[in-house]
């Protein structure tokens, strides 16, 4: 089963962006993370964040410094 997280939960679990950041990005269609829109409630799956999150990282704790990035339609 997936969990999904609201843009909220996204923001306090991931302390990465906040949530005016999320949204300024999906608006801007520049979303680092996929996430699914039903009717107005906008919705991210949180096995694709780790999945974006975890190209990102190397070992060691080190990050690169490039930004992840996905399509929101992918």
């Amino acid at each position: 089963n997936e969990t999904y997280l609201t843009t909220k939960q996204v923001a306090e679990r991931y302390n990465i962006y906040s949530e005016t950041t999320l949204r300024m990005q999906r608006y801007q269609g520049n979303s680092p993370f996929y996430y699914i829109k039903i009717g107005k409630k906008i919705l991210y799956p949180d096995s694709k964040i780790r999945e974006v999150l975890g190209k990102y990282h190397l070992k060691g704790g080190e990050e690169k410094t490039n930004k992840a990035s996905v399509n929101k339609g992918s």
